[in-house]
């Protein structure tokens, strides 16, 4: 009996020690009409430019060197991030790349502007309202990718979407994927997926 029940505790330790964890949902695919997620869920994206929705795509800057420099460049793992990025978007119509002009950031749009041949655009990272305006006044209808920092992103997003609920980054999340679909009539969607 006694070794019945010392089998039947390894089992369950056994069995509990193999449960995985949930799998994490993340973006297979983006194009100009939906972005797939692993699970099979689709999330229709606005693609009619008449109507004036606009779509904005925000990341963080990928992995940056980590030497003590203000202004670092982008480390190896960095690099392959900012490669997916630039896979990630191969079949979306982007008709803007936004960064702060910090080397991890330029960086992280760098195989999609050479990809592509789309000039990055710097913005101040303190201050998204020209950004904001250039994107939802004057660039209405289109689609942007926008490149910013883990102090600067939640902020930027509550200037967008101002019902989200607010949100940090960690500082060694890079996974992220926020997107942002707004209208003419104001009505706004956020998503904040992984990538």
């Amino acid at each position: 009996m006694r070794i019945l029940g010392t089998a039947l505790l390894f089992a369950a330790v056994i069995f509990t020690a193999c449960k995985s964890e949930p799998a994490i949902v993340k973006v297979n695919n983006i194009t100009d009409e939906k972005i797939t997620l692993s699970n099979g869920e689709v999330i229709a994206l606005p693609n009619d430019p008449g109507n004036g929705a606009t779509t904005i795509f925000i990341v963080r800057h990928a992995e940056k060197e980590k030497n003590g420099d203000v202004n670092p460049h982008l480390s190896l793992d960095g690099k392959i991030r900012a490669k997916k990025i630039d896979s990630l978007f191969t079949s979306v119509n982007l008709s803007g790349i936004l960064s702060t002009s910090y080397f991890r950031a330029m960086e992280t749009l760098q195989p999609l502007s050479d990809r592509t041949g789309t000039t990055i655009m710097n913005y101040l990272p303190d201050s998204m309202d020209p950004v904001t305006k250039y994107v939802l006044e004057y660039e209405k209808g289109k689609k942007f990718l926008i490149v910013g920092h883990s102090n600067s992103i939640p902020g930027y997003v509550l200037s967008l979407v101002p019902n989200s609920t607010p949100f940090t980054i960690g500082e060694e999340e890079y996974d992220n994927l926020y997107v942002i679909t707004a209208d003419n009539a104001g009505n706004s969607k956020f998503y904040s997926l992984k990538y």
